[in-house]
């Protein structure tokens, strides 16, 4: 049965969908991006956004790399460096019990630019 949140055989093809809503040239890379961004979040995965590093990397026509994380945890053993989640992971949850992000395996988003004519195209990949 389909689940719609992600598991470590599906997670792969959510993200396909990610390029799926990316498909085309865009005038702004970075609205596509957090457009795209706004569905996947409905399955608990997301991405961290920084428009100033997305700019710099479809100037140079190089990539932007983020790491994936489920309802903002990071994932497997992905290192948590936000200090503001200490609270939520030693309260929130089954006590004993390895979170559910945990369970999926730590994941970077990958997008890389291409100048179209008048706009960019967008590619994405995990890693």
């Amino acid at each position: 049965k389909q689940k719609p949140y992600p598991t470590q055989t599906n997670m792969k093809m959510m993200v396909r969908a990610l390029q799926g809503e990316l498909n085309g040239v865009y005038g702004d890379p970075t609205g596509a991006i957090t457009k795209a961004r706004t569905k996947l979040n409905s399955t608990g995965l997301s991405f961290h956004i920084d428009p100033a590093a997305i700019r710099m990397a479809v100037q140079n026509e190089d990539s932007y790399t983020t790491a994936l994380n489920f309802g903002g945890q990071p994932l497997g053993d992905a290192p948590d460096t936000d200090s503001s989640d200490d609270f939520a992971a030693r309260e929130i949850g089954v006590v004993g019990e390895l979170p559910y992000e945990k369970t999926l395996p730590a994941t970077d988003v990958v997008f890389t630019f291409s100048h179209e004519g008048t706009g960019v195209k967008v590619n994405v990949d995990i890693v």
